[in-house]
């Protein structure tokens, strides 16, 4: 189906003032959709012909603008570091950037040489590349960098006016409250098994992009990349999960003119191969398990590298995530057949067999920073989160402070993810994930490029808005404020409450919530999509809501869960609301003594 075929499809739903409508020609399924006000003829081009291009990577760049006369407006971006300066990513390719080219924040202008690492510079704003000041395979000097935020580009984007939120469930409705904050429309996209759910009413407009699947829906980069462009969406918030750490997807986010927010993609590449991130993040003197630095295909070649880091060994996926692609090996004898278990997950997985190996540190804690960098080369921690408590590697409890932290080693740790940060280019809001064992050292695991699901703790304690933050940095503004402006209060902790079975290896329960109530109260915030007569699909992930609290200290913090877990009720599914009940009861726990092996160990009665 063409675009003009399209077109012709939206004029019919003018003409009959029709609210949806639905087509299927056998190769093409097309369902359009909107809650408010009549649509124009040109409100819902779906552009196939343009996506599937892009897609393709066939794509022209656009002709360079021509050069202006810079004025005091200009920014001069300086290297932050000494090294080679280089304006193309090899002597025989075109250069980045030339004169005369607009340019999109986050976007490469040249790599620097230094330490045997590439380091990217990027645009801390959009605008016209006026003068390249370095001359190609020269050395430059570190510099006062960044410049003051008060001197932005003659291009500089406005605040956004409406937003596409690619996600569902509870961060899609947190996102379209923060927009709605910021009096910016908001479009929601969904699949026909979320026709009904919360994001979609709550969204100023709503576009169908596919059947239940997620990769026919919510992983349907053509579909949202059409609804984005159709609605006028000027930015896409991609939440967490789903596309939030698709390279491929937010270069095209970047070729369509549409904001992406969230790191530049050539960071969401870096990043996201955990074997490159690691090899990274030793060269930037970030602590790292002692392991493989290049990436591992073959069993015999692994099993030679394993000798030389020693057992315990954890084998993981380099695309993982999840819990996917993840085993340990205990001796020689069973590390081939973990390797290739691993790596069989991994290419179901993530279609990548690629691995790489780690000394395992058994039962350590599970400790991450909450990081957030605008483009202005500000890079602000803001506490730690202790996420020990799991099951089948996902988490399931988070709380900040982390109860075994100490000061000398909150100190360093939030330098070193800082540092990490600042070693990739880092914009927008991400988590630098550590191990930590019995005697707090600490490990670099890896870097979530996106807003996670526990952002609220770290909200709560720092009297921050994470969601807010990131979309002023998309929009080129400065971030609202610095580290010395970031003060810890009292004790929070976030319980995911989910549809599953916790007595059956925690079985996903699907169903229709007949019934809900939610806990309230001084210091109890719920981030939910549910409602009474709310399906829970098997489609998707099986969490029905975050219960947040906040106390002045941690014994009151885990007081006032037990206060809402109790409160809360949800009939019509199976849901680990007693399990997690259970767990506020626990002495172990309560001593703040639990760590990644708690849960199991919790089942057997260990505890």
């Amino acid at each position: 189906m063409d675009t003009k075929a399209i077109e012709e499809l939206i004029a019919i739903m003018d003409k009959a003032e029709l609210t949806a409508l639905r087509v299927d020609d056998g190769e093409t399924k097309i369902e359009l959709e909107r809650n408010h006000g009549p649509l124009s003829s040109t409100a819902l081009p779906l552009m196939a012909d343009r996506v599937s291009a892009l897609l393709a990577g066939k794509t022209e760049s656009p002709e360079a603008a021509a050069v202006e006369d810079a004025d005091e407006s200009s920014i001069l971006v300086r290297s932050p570091m000494v090294g080679m300066f280089y304006i193309s990513p090899s002597p025989d390719e075109d250069p980045f950037v030339k004169v005369g080219q607009e340019v999109l924040s986050g976007q490469t202008l040249a790599i620097v040489e230094a330490m045997k690492m590439m380091n990217e510079i990027t645009t801390p704003a959009p605008g016209i590349v006026v003068e390249v000041l370095a001359a190609n395979g020269t050395q430059v000097r570190c510099s006062a960098w960044p410049p003051p935020p008060a001197k932005r580009t003659r291009a500089a984007r406005a605040m956004f006016d409406k937003i596409l939120i690619a996600n569902r469930g509870e961060i899609a409705v947190r996102i379209i409250r923060a927009c709605r904050a910021m009096d910016i429309k908001t479009v929601a996209v969904y699949s026909t098994a979320d026709k009904h759910s919360l994001h979609v009413y709550l969204a100023d407009e709503s576009v169908c992009i596919g059947p239940p699947a997620a990769r026919e829906s919510y992983l349907n980069i053509a579909a949202i990349l059409s609804a984005a462009k159709g609605t006028g969406a000027q930015a896409i918030h991609p939440g967490y999960g789903f596309l939030s750490e698709n390279s491929t997807f937010a270069k095209l986010c970047r070729e369509n003119d549409i904001v992406f927010i969230g790191p530049a993609p050539e960071v969401l590449d870096r990043m996201g191969n955990k074997s490159q991130a690691r090899k990274t993040m030793m060269e930037a003197g970030v602590p790292v398990v002692p392991g493989t630095k290049e990436p591992v295909h073959h069993p015999e070649e692994a099993l030679a590298m394993a000798r030389e880091i020693g057992w315990p060994i954890m084998i993981k996926a380099s695309s993982g995530g999840g819990g996917k692609g993840m085993r340990i090996s205990h001796d020689e004898h069973d590390f081939s057949e973990q390797f290739s278990i691993a790596q069989r997950e991994s290419v179901g997985a993530f279609g990548d067999n690629t691995m790489y190996l780690e000394r395992c540190v058994l039962n350590p804690r599970h400790v991450e920073v909450q990081i957030i960098a605008d483009t202005y080369g500000t890079v602000v921690a803001l506490g730690e989160r202790d996420c020990s408590v799991q099951r089948n590697h996902q988490k399931m409890i988070e709380e900040s402070p982390s109860p075994v932290m100490t000061g000398r080693v909150r100190d360093e740790m939030l330098e070193a993810a800082v540092r990490a940060a600042q070693a990739v280019g880092y914009t927008s809001a991400g988590t630098i994930e550590f191990l930590l064992d019995d005697k707090l050292n600490y490990y670099f695991m890896e870097m979530n490029t996106r807003i996670q699901v526990e952002h609220p703790v770290t909200e709560m304690v720092t009297g921050t808005d994470l969601v807010e933050e990131m979309i002023r940095v998309a929009a080129g503004d400065p971030l609202t404020f610095t580290q010395d402006d970031i003060t810890y209060r009292g004790h929070a902790i976030e319980c995911r409450v989910n549809a599953e079975q916790p007595e059956r290896g925690f079985l996903p329960s699907p169903g229709t919530i007949s019934q809900m109530h939610l806990p309230g109260g001084n210091g109890v915030r719920v981030d939910t999509a549910a409602y009474d007569g709310y399906e829970i699909t098997p489609y998707y992930d099986s969490m029905i809501a975050k219960v947040i609290v906040h106390g002045r200290d941690r014994t009151e913090a885990i007081a006032k869960m037990r206060t809402a877990l109790e409160e809360m009720v949800v009939v019509g599914v199976k849901t680990n609301l007693d399990f997690q009940y259970a767990i506020m009861e626990n002495e172990t726990f309560a001593a703040g003594l639990a760590d990644t092996s708690f849960i199991e160990r919790f089942m057997k009665g260990e505890v």
